[in-house]
């Protein structure tokens, strides 16, 4: 496992996108919907601090979650 000062591809971060919880809002449990925001905020956080091609995967993955 990678530490934090290492950076991902945007390979990593699309499978990453690809495998978060982003109903996480919708969990009855609290740890569920704590880790679930979390992994998102952190994706999130991520992907503004990269900017471009890294906001497209993270907003495809987000809608892709909601419109299933």
């Amino acid at each position: 496992m990678k530490s934090k000062q290492e950076a991902i591809s945007l390979e990593e971060f699309t499978q990453m996108c690809r495998w978060a919880d982003w109903r996480y809002t919708m969990a009855d449990d609290q740890r569920a919907w704590r880790r679930g925001m979390e992994k998102c905020e952190m994706l999130r956080n991520l992907a503004t601090a990269m900017g471009g091609e890294w906001l497209e995967v993270l907003d495809k993955a987000e809608t892709r979650a909601w419109s299933r």
